[in-house]
């Protein structure tokens, strides 16, 4: 089974708009393929979406915008 088939909907709505963090963390998937691991903040707006090579955070700031950044895995578990 799939990390987005395990993932429950997470809605998300203000004046500006609204959507899904598993709709983003979907976008994400089809962009780079399955993660390796996907952690959702307590709130439930943003996801961490873990590759072996990045980390992209997809999602609602809570207040007004959605969010998406991409950061490169400089060390790996192993420490390499």
């Amino acid at each position: 089974m799939s990390i987005l088939e395990k993932m429950v909907s997470l809605p998300y709505e203000n004046w500006f708009g609204h959507g899904d963090v598993k709709d983003d963390v979907m976008k994400v998937m089809k962009k780079y393929g399955e993660p390796l691991e996907v952690l959702v903040e307590d709130g439930g707006f943003t996801a961490c979406v873990i590759y072996a090579d990045r980390v992209v955070v997809t999602g609602y700031d809570g207040s007004e915008y959605q969010v998406y950044f991409k950061f490169k895995r400089t060390t790996t578990k192993e420490g390499n």
